[in-house]
């Protein structure tokens, strides 16, 4: 079965660190155990950077594959119980969304490290498991014989810990249950302080941690990981122009032949914010997709009588939370839709209401004022509030509701038609970034406060019902 691998076991890989029989490479074990042959990524890109990873201190690691193409697999299957055959005293961390997820990853390992496979592979008897070890944490016996109560393998939920307990490899595969936790910007930051708090002040600055991902926005555990300096692998289902893909595949080569290009194709057609995250781990596509904002013409001046509206999008507050965002768009009497002005900070509660009420005071009284109404009691009492503050103004309070896609679709046709334009200012380039990016950008608040004007100055309703306090 491992016919090959004395030979090959003279290149050297983890030289040292095994038990003195030599064992199969990780693609021989993966085949052996798996009974179908490696694709030309897996055998040629992925399977090497998992060994430097397993060889080489203080790897730092994120690798995008799409799904259901194996990645699991080889990454947080195979390559864990090939590491423990070959060092019985290396400690791993599995890491997923919960720790029951990472627990099914443990029984699949328990079980190749009990197979005949696994036992021609590895004749080291310190590589054995006891007959009781536990899914989510186990030892082997060589780990179990230096009495320091740590385990070999401990499975573990991005939001549990680890306390008390060192890796000298961390794996991290599906930090996120579905699309929409990951979109969910509480539960994404309880995502990073486990990295930031739990984790990466847990592992040593020896022990190597990769982390398997999709890419959902730019803005994911995978798009911080990478901005702090992780080393990245991008295996696109569709060979693209961007960088991070090692195959040298020409565009429009699919991967492997798991999934048919015609296929993919379809999957593309489907959704293509998905496919673009997903399948090609570029949460935004080359050019923009949903807003084309090249077909914005700038301009030095507004039309000098046209219907005004500010729509206002609240965020949090403070550091590291949405922004809030105040859109001025008009209507010209070409029946064209005008960006004026956009007003983007961080604010504090008390100083966002400030800021909106000085900029009612700017803008001027013929410039109606909409403000959100998000769902329940305190999304009406922070309503009524801004109407009072606001008092000799007309305003607007309109409840938040459907999709931000939704929302967005009657802009986007008006843009990417050609029928919008902006004034130049200091704030465009932030604007054009997030309309370029726009739905898997990192931010969409100006997004939404347009998206919110526009419909306001689409709105069929008479503008006589518009409340004045």
């Amino acid at each position: 079965m491992f016919d090959s691998a004395a030979q090959r076991i003279a290149t050297g890989l983890l030289d040292g660190l095994g038990p003195p029989a030599p064992p199969p490479p990780l693609a021989d074990f993966v085949e052996a155990t798996t009974r179908f042959a490696l694709h030309s990524w897996q055998r040629d890109h992925l399977i090497p950077a998992l060994v430097r990873a397993a060889e080489t201190p203080g790897t730092r690691l994120a690798v995008h594959a799409p799904p259901q193409f194996g990645k699991s697999v080889v990454v947080s299957q195979r390559f864990p119980a090939w590491l423990m055959g070959r060092r019985p005293t290396v400690r791993i961390g599995l890491a997923c969304y919960n720790e029951t997820h990472a627990t099914g990853f443990g029984a699949t390992i328990l079980d190749l490290m009990r197979s005949p496979e696994f036992e021609a592979a590895f004749p080291d008897p310190e590589a054995r498991l006891p007959p009781d070890a536990p899914a989510a944490r186990f030892k082997t016996v060589g780990r179990a014989r230096l009495r320091d109560a740590q385990p070999s393998f401990l499975a573990m939920g991005l939001q549990s810990g680890f306390t008390g307990k060192g890796v000298d490899l961390l794996l991290i595969d599906d930090p996120y249950k579905s699309d929409e936790e990951a979109r969910s910007p509480a539960i994404n930051e309880k995502v990073w302080r486990w990295w930031t708090r739990t984790a990466s002040v847990r592992v040593g600055e020896e022990a190597s941690v990769v982390v398997m991902f999709h890419r959902y926005h730019e803005d994911d555990l995978a798009g911080r990981l990478i901005a702090s300096g992780f080393a990245s692998l991008r295996f696109p289902a569709i060979a693209d122009r961007l960088p991070g893909d090692p195959t040298g595949r020409q565009p429009g080569e699919p991967l492997s032949p798991m999934r048919s290009l015609a296929w993919l194709e379809a999957e593309r057609d489907r959704d293509p914010f998905v496919f673009l995250g997903q399948f090609q781990g570029t949460p935004r596509p080359e050019e923009g997709a949903f807003f084309r904002p090249e077909r914005i013409e700038l301009a030095d001046a507004a039309p000098a009588a046209a219907p005004k509206v500010r729509a206002w999008d609240l965020g949090g507050g403070g550091p590291g939370s949405d922004f809030s965002v105040g859109a001025l768009l008009a209507r010209d009497e070409d029946g064209r839709t005008w960006i004026l002005d956009v007003r983007r900070g961080r604010w504090l509660p008390d100083d966002a209401v400030r800021v909106i009420r000085q900029t009612a005071e700017t803008d001027g009284h013929a410039v109606v004022v909409r403000v959100p109404q998000d769902p329940g009691q305190a999304g009406k009492a922070q309503a009524a509030q801004l109407v009072r503050v606001l008092a000799g103004f007309p305003v607007r309070t309109r409840p938040v509701t459907g999709d931000k896609r939704t929302r967005a679709f009657g802009l986007a046709a008006q843009v990417n038609a050609g029928n919008v334009r902006m004034i130049r200012g200091a704030w465009n380039a932030d604007l054009l970034a997030e309309l370029r990016g726009f739905p898997l950008g990192a931010f969409d608040d100006q997004v939404d406060a347009l998206a919110d004007a526009f419909a306001e100055l689409s709105s069929t309703a008479s503008w006589a019902d518009v409340w004045t306090v």
